[in-house]
């Protein structure tokens, strides 16, 4: 088994009697873990254009509008259009958001809730494992 895994077991009282499936399916899963720790998503978590913009005041809307229209901008401007949804996990996506906060287009505060989308909440066994559980983690 495991090290430390029949301690953490011990620690629920909710899974005497349990299978080792069910105890390894709530170890994992995404939220469980007991210091709120975000990593990227290994899914796409997209948002529609519409959504995106939602998450910037209308000052921010304003200066990407001009943004676009630069030198700087001209990379954005390529991904921004080329379609209607974006997927926040993804490395591209995610680097020009945070190079819209850099250049000063939208605050730190509006890209760290779009980047947020990009990510999840890890689980219990990845806050002791590093890692999710296989059911092999029980022999």
């Amino acid at each position: 088994m495991l090290e430390g895994l029949q301690n953490e077991i011990d620690a629920h009282p909710e899974f005497v009697g349990a299978s080792n499936r069910i105890i390894k399916d709530a170890l994992n899963k995404d939220g469980t873990a007991q210091t709120e720790t975000w990593v990227v998503s290994d899914e796409p978590r997209k948002l529609n254009r519409t959504a995106m913009l939602g998450y910037v005041s209308v000052a921010s809307l304003e200066a990407i509008a001009d943004f676009k229209e630069t030198d700087q901008g001209k990379a954005f401007k390529l991904l921004f259009e080329s379609g209607s949804t974006y997927d926040f996990a993804h490395p591209t996506t995610r680097q020009m958001t945070q190079n819209l906060a850099d250049a000063g287009v939208i605050t730190q505060t509006e890209a760290d809730s779009l980047l947020r989308v990009g990510e999840r909440s890890i689980s219990r066994a990845e806050e002791l494992w590093s890692r999710k559980l296989e059911l092999e983690d029980f022999e």
